[in-house]
Formats: C-alpha cells, structure tokens, sequence
C-alpha cells in the first residue's frame, strides 16, 4: 500500500505523525468514532504487527493506526497525514481518556 504521507527532505523521506496511547480495552471505542466518521479498514483489516496486533483505518491521506502489544494493558495509536488535527479533535470528543504524546518524527 502506497502512503502518501512522506516529504522528501534531502536523500531521506520525512513524516511526523501524533502518538496517544490508551487502555487496550478502549481500542473498540476508538475504532467505531473513527469509523462513524467516515474512516474505513484497510483491506487487511486486522494486521498482525511485530508488537501485537494492529488495526489501520484510512480516510483520504490520514491513516489511524491502532496497535495492541501482547499481554499489555495499555494500546498505541499512532496518526499520519493530513488529517491529524482532525483526528485530535474526534479524540477530544470521546468520553474516554486518551494520552497523547509529543508529536514524533519517522526517517525512513
């Protein structure tokens, strides 16, 4: 699957992405807000991720991905692309508590 999410930056590619994490158990809540407001599963829906399994939802240039490590209590979300803001405010909007990290910076 092609992201278009990177900058070209010099010879690397560089993308900065937000980071929550949350209770695993809250994951479901997470992904049905995000899935009333339009984002949908990848074709691979669940994906199976070195840390555990993973979830990845799209909408338009802005992919949400939700990651539970094996035996862990806590989950990481983590979102790229231009949507971002749009996602911090859905966020904002659950009656759940979400931490969110500093935003982080991927060079690939």
């Amino acid at each position: 699957m092609a992201y278009p999410l990177l900058v070209w930056n010099g010879e690397r590619a560089v993308s900065q992405f937000m980071c929550y994490t949350c209770e695993a158990l809250l994951l479901p809540v997470v992904e049905r807000a995000l899935v009333a407001r339009g984002y949908t599963r990848d074709v691979a829906g669940r994906v199976p991720h070195r840390e555990g399994a993973a979830v990845v939802l799209l909408s338009g240039t802005t992919m949400v991905l939700l990651v539970h490590p094996p035996a862990s209590a806590v989950a990481e979300i983590e979102i790229w692309g231009a949507g971002q803001s749009a996602v911090t405010e859905i966020f904002a909007s659950l009656p759940v508590e979400l931490h969110r990290g500093p935003p982080r910076r991927s060079v690939t």
